[in-house]
């Protein structure tokens, strides 16, 4: 289950049928389950590029499943980080859209339940209590961010030519963090560029959020630096 932004750690209680995260007691106390954590690591990194704004294509670049989408729907999640980007839409049609999501993992903590079965609860009144259906014994560390790019077509102009430029500006090497790529556009690359709006979406700390292309670049290329020297920024995924 993803996160969406949500307190979800080591031993937290969880509400299957209401999707509520209980963050205010636990079965153990924290020493208990420090005491019990296994950590490994697991790096990863991802880019994609998001064409269409629908929903469907919102809950699928989140890992959104069925359940999840029908609450985030109802009102009864409150999202924050990246997954505030499930809540923005487009405003007119008159506009064409791309959106940048930049993905990584790099850890997984989990519970060693050895010695933490029913008999070694520290709260073993809330075992029978109808307060949650799960605890939380695993969980994966990371972070996510989304770059929209929005671009007003004008009268006279396709939206399918404008998309087909912007993708083609996407596909760009300037976007790939591994390397001295440099920022070299042709001039009308950079005219089209300077026309692009842009809104990030994210669980990293920015001094300012990127509004243009050109901060956009440099903000992506500064995300890996972020997470800190140990990871110690990255947040709780799924």
């Amino acid at each position: 289950m993803v996160t969406l932004g949500r307190p979800l750690h080591l031993g937290t209680l969880y509400n299957m049928r209401s999707d509520k995260i209980i963050t205010a007691v636990t079965l153990w106390d924290p020493e208990i389950l420090a005491n019990n954590t296994i950590l490994r690591k697991q790096p990863f990194t991802g880019f994609e590029i998001i064409a269409e704004d629908s929903l469907q294509n919102k809950a699928h670049a989140l890992g959104i499943d069925a359940s999840l989408k029908l609450s985030l729907l109802g009102g009864l999640i409150r999202v924050s980080g990246s997954a505030k980007y499930a809540e923005d839409y487009q405003r007119t049609n008159h506009e064409t859209r791309l959106t940048l999501k930049y993905s990584t993992t790099t850890h997984m903590e989990t519970l060693s339940m050895k010695h933490l079965g029913k008999g070694n609860l520290n709260h073993p009144d809330l075992h029978d209590i109808d307060l949650a259906t799960h605890v939380v014994t695993g969980v994966l560390y990371g972070a996510e961010a989304f770059f929209i790019f929005d671009r007003t077509v004008s009268n006279g102009e396709s939206k399918k030519e404008i998309s087909g430029s912007l993708r083609a500006v996407f596909d760009n090497p300037i976007f790939k963090i591994d390397g001295e790529a440099k920022f070299d556009l042709t001039e009308q690359e950079k005219k089209f560029v300077d026309k692009l709006r842009c809104k990030f979406y994210g669980d990293f700390r920015l001094n300012a959020n990127p509004n243009t292309f050109a901060e956009a670049v440099k903000t992506y290329r500064q995300l890996p630096s972020l997470l800190g020297e140990n990871n110690e920024n990255a947040v709780p995924k799924k």
